[in-house]
């Protein structure tokens, strides 16, 4: 749900200047329909509403209204439409029968003019909005075959007129659907021009429900009182009647971040897309102002907001990497799906038009990777070192931008399921939790056929310092986890790191740098440029678009590309080039509920094995254990190897990598970390590690396996946990729960346990921790699911050798708050929308919906949902994202905005 809130140009004065501003009151009392004539007035739209049949919070100004029997109106306008909210708040059914007539006296003389004055309704076969011309009362010709107008149909509750209310405690919903249509009026084709006072009637009918209200009583075969409409007044810009205005041969582009000039890179379904019109002037030596119009249709019928509609100067001549030299427009979330019909129309002011050939664009669906994040510790328990929520905030929302996908399940997890480690050590750590959350993936799988939840695609550490660091398949690793903090990539470097990972090639090629990339070692061969730039123009589609010296919405085609070393010197710091869109685009072809039933029929028993080599030809095994998984993908050679063999050394399973050491300046490779998954092979005793032929670690199977009790907790106790209200309080203090076990083996092994945690008696698993030694571990009972029969298990590996034990009885863990993120830009310009960024997971309910997620300003609510844009009034706010799980537990994250200018005060010393 979006929602805008009105900006007021003395409050901003004001506040900035310290003028006291006088408070110039427009707006009519409220009115009734019952009267001779109903006069309101249009306020000044800065920030246009939105025509997607959604009421925002502030997008409509309410205190001039047109009330009728089931609802009211109201208007606004700007230099180039009348924009009309009809809230039918009598219509409480979503049926057949609903529709409008809205009726204009174009010359504004009070009486009907044959085809001159114009009727709105809805086209009997497409549901199209179209006009037709009055012939005389209650008479009028068909509908004409098109228009510059546009409308939306809604139904539901909303923040904007009060049908939509939320309370947290406890949380409840209340919310009265019901019928709107919104409409923009091209201000020419109803004969009117800012500041004008036009002269209206309207029908809202209802189906179900059955009703219809005129207003005016007759409006259709009397004008003489109709509604007045004072249209407030804009200063349009001057234009010249010499010019004449021309489309480029390619008329329109279509971008998500980077495009061709023709339009020949995929577009991705549910993805930010903005479509840029190219239109020049001739015939003048300046820019002219032009109106823009962008038609968007499906099978014939019009999109919600069709067409959009824009004011802007017209270059002479067009250069692609200036923003203001394209008309922009940001398509609406119901306009990116399948094929779309799109039409391009320009207008001057004085009337001259063209219009493009149809062209047809097509939205193709992909897969939404999930990716679980984590702030590493390098300090301690007590006091931990961690890196700042608005960095990791950055680095995500930068690489849901660049990919093309249409976004990311981000899933936190804290700090905590990794514990205190360093930077060096932060891949080997994340590899291990890696397969620890496979395991209990894989177990649930087994007992009840479904996923406890998806298996993430990587888990990527954010660490405090330092720059980047992947686990790339091509080096022999599993190409699942990285880590990193900033380095060169800046802003990118998530991007960066995860981009290496998805190259799942055995040599490598796209996942690699670009060659003369400033330093990055180990460049991609097949690299298709002469240099490390994009080399087409991209476009950062976050809001509000920018172009300044320090940050640009439209990237200019010599920035580096993501997998450069090399920076631009603005924000963006570098971006994604055609070549990197098409690779990525390639790798999310999966749908997401494919990819989880092929992972599902994999499900087998394996060893799980990891190591590590080194560049000096070192290198060893980690403890292994057998137990259900998902085979690795084969390589079929490599300079290392995996051998199992059996008691008398025969090879049962050989298993070929490729290590690759990196002499990178930023990324350096000294270490290859592996972590394979093999099938099972009955008469194994001998696991060995090979690099370039020469034996470096083996693992023998000891004859007698170990044995293992889970000694605390048996089962019977009572687990609760605190309910946070607050993000900050969320893992503060921690809680825990001690897991004590004996264990012993007649070998005399070095034992390591692997925990695992059942909240609902062994159907489903979640991971704990891998390969500790000792005999009891503390469990922070917020890193795990509440559950009324809960169990704990117990794996022992003497280093491959296997069993497990799992509490006697069942106990219970009480249910979690949610985890809640938000963020925002600290300070925006006036009149720009500012976009809130949210997500929250709860341990019960996994990730939460949309509607559970309510973002509100005081007492005040702005919309709902993990993407709002909302547009503040100036001057300093704090938002608050409210998420709450199907517990009630409510979890509420806090942030501060300025909207206006940051001001540099003089430093007096003294």
């Amino acid at each position: 749900m979006r929602s805008r809130c009105v900006f007021s140009v003395p409050l901003l004065l004001s506040l900035l200047l310290g003028i006291a501003w006088p408070v110039l009151a427009y707006a009519s009392a409220q009115t009734s329909a019952t009267g001779p004539t109903t006069t309101i007035l249009s306020p000044l739209a800065s920030s246009p509403p939105q025509i997607d049949g959604v009421v925002g919070v502030g997008e409509w100004n309410l205190s001039s209204k047109v009330e009728f029997a089931n609802g009211f109106l109201v208007a606004a306008n700007d230099g180039i439409r009348l924009y009309i909210l009809l809230d039918v708040l009598g219509d409480t059914a979503d049926g057949a029968g609903d529709y409008f007539w809205i009726t204009f006296d174009v010359d504004e003389d009070g009486v009907i003019d044959a085809n001159q004055d114009l009727n709105y309704g809805i086209h009997p076969t497409t549901g199209n909005m179209r006009y037709q011309y009055y012939l005389g009362p209650s008479q009028w010709t068909g509908l004409q075959p098109s228009t510059r107008s546009s409308r939306a149909k809604g139904f539901d509750c909303f923040f904007g007129d009060g049908t939509l209310q939320f309370t947290f405690s406890p949380f409840s919903v209340s919310c009265a659907s019901h019928r709107v249509w919104e409409f923009g009026f091209d201000l020419a084709e109803i004969g009117a021009q800012p500041g004008d006072t036009i002269r209206m009637g309207f029908r809202a009918a209802s189906g179900t429900p059955s009703f219809t209200n005129d207003v005016p009583a007759n409006f259709s075969s009397n004008f003489s009182n109709l509604i007045q409409v004072n249209l407030s007044n804009v200063t349009l810009p001057s234009p010249s009647p010499s010019a004449t205005i021309v489309f480029d041969a390619n008329p329109i582009e279509f971008t998500q971040a980077i495009q061709t000039r023709g339009n020949t890179l995929p577009l991705v379904q549910d993805k930010a897309t903005v479509a840029r019109m190219y239109v020049d002037v001739n015939g003048v030596a300046a820019s002219q102002p032009v109106i823009a119009y962008l038609y968007g249709s499906v099978g014939g019928v019009d999109l919600p907001g069709s067409p959009l509609a824009t004011l802007y100067q017209a270059p002479t001549s067009i250069d692609r990497a200036q923003l203001s030299h394209t008309a922009n427009f940001a398509l609406p979330s119901s306009w990116d799906q399948g094929t779309v019909t799109f039409k391009g129309k320009a207008r001057t002011l004085l009337g001259g038009e063209i219009n493009t050939a149809d062209i047809g664009i097509t939205f193709n669906a992909r897969k939404r990777p999930t990716y679980w994040y984590i702030p590493i510790n390098t300090g301690t328990n007590a006091s931990p070192t961690l890196i700042s929520t608005s960095e990791m905030d950055s680095q995500r929302s930068y690489l849901e931008t660049v990919y093309p996908v249409p976004g990311v399940n981000w899933v936190f997890k804290p700090w905590t399921v990794i514990g205190p480690t360093t930077i060096g050590n932060a891949i080997a750590e994340l590899n291990e939790y890696y397969n620890a959350v496979v395991l209990a993936w894989a177990l649930s799988v087994l007992f009840t056929g479904r996923e406890p939840y998806p298996l993430p695609d990587q888990i990527y550490g954010f660490t405090p310092s330092g720059g980047g660091l992947s686990d790339p398949v091509w080096v022999g690793a599993a190409g699942r986890v990285a880590r990193g903090f900033r380095g060169t990539s800046l802003e990118g470097t998530m991007a960066h790191e995860i981009n290496h990972n998805l190259d799942r090639s055995a040599t490598g090629t796209w996942g690699r740098h670009v060659p003369g990339g400033c330093g990055a070692g180990g460049p991609d061969s097949a690299w298709p440029y002469s240099n490390d730039d994009i080399q087409e123009v991209g476009f950062d589609t976050r809001q509000p678009w920018v172009s300044t010296s320090a940050q640009k919405s439209v990237v200019p085609s010599n920035v580096p590309d993501f997998m450069s070393y090399c920076q631009s010197g603005f924000l963006p710091t570098k971006w994604i080039s055609p070549y990197r869109w098409t690779n990525l685009y390639g790798t999310f072809a999966a749908s997401a509920s494919a990819a989880m039933l092929e992972s599902v029929n994999q499900v087998q028993v394996v060893y799980y094995i990891s190591g590590e080599i080194h560049r000096d030809s070192t290198g060893s095994l980690n403890p292994a254990f057998v137990q259900p998984g998902i085979p690795s993908m084969r390589y079929g050679e490599g300079n290392g190897e995996l051998r199992i063999l059996d008691a008398g050394g025969k090879l049962l399973d050989s298993f070929p990598f490729p290590v690759e050491f990196l002499d990178d300046p930023e990324e350096p490779v000294e270490t290859v970390y592996f972590n394979f998954l093999l099938p099972y092979r009955r008469g194994a005793k001998k696991i060995v590690l090979f690099y370039q032929g020469r034996e470096l670690d083996n693992i023998s199977f000891s004859p007698n396996p170990p044995t293992v009790m889970v000694t605390s907790p048996q089962g019977g106790q009572s687990f609760s946990v605190s309910k946070a209200t607050r993000m900050e309080e969320v893992y503060q203090p921690m809680e825990t729960l001690r897991i004590a076990w004996s264990a012993s083996d007649l070998d005399g092994d070095a034992l390591y346990f692997t925990l695992l945690y059942s909240p609902d008696d062994g159907q489903n698993w979640y991971p704990i921790v891998s390969n500790i030694q000792g005999n009891s571990y503390d469990l922070d009972l917020n890193l795990i699911p509440g559950g009324a029969a809960a169990r704990i298990r117990v794996i022992v590996s003497d280093g491959v050798n296997t069993a497990q034990d799992d509490s006697d009885g069942t106990f219970i863990v009480g249910d979690h708050a949610p985890v809640v993120t938000a963020s925002a830009p600290p300070l925006i310009a006036p009149g720009a929308p500012v976009p809130l960024i949210g997500e929250a997971v709860d341990q019960e309910d996994g990730l939460l919906p949309d509607d559970r997620l309510v973002w509100t300003e005081g007492t005040n609510g702005l919309g709902t949902g993990r993407r709002l844009l909302v547009t503040l009034d100036p001057g300093p706010h704090t938002i608050t994202l409210s998420a709450t799980d199907q517990d009630g537990n409510t979890t509420q994250a806090t942030l501060s905005v300025f909207v206006g200018h940051r001001l540099y005060l003089p430093l007096i010393k003294r």
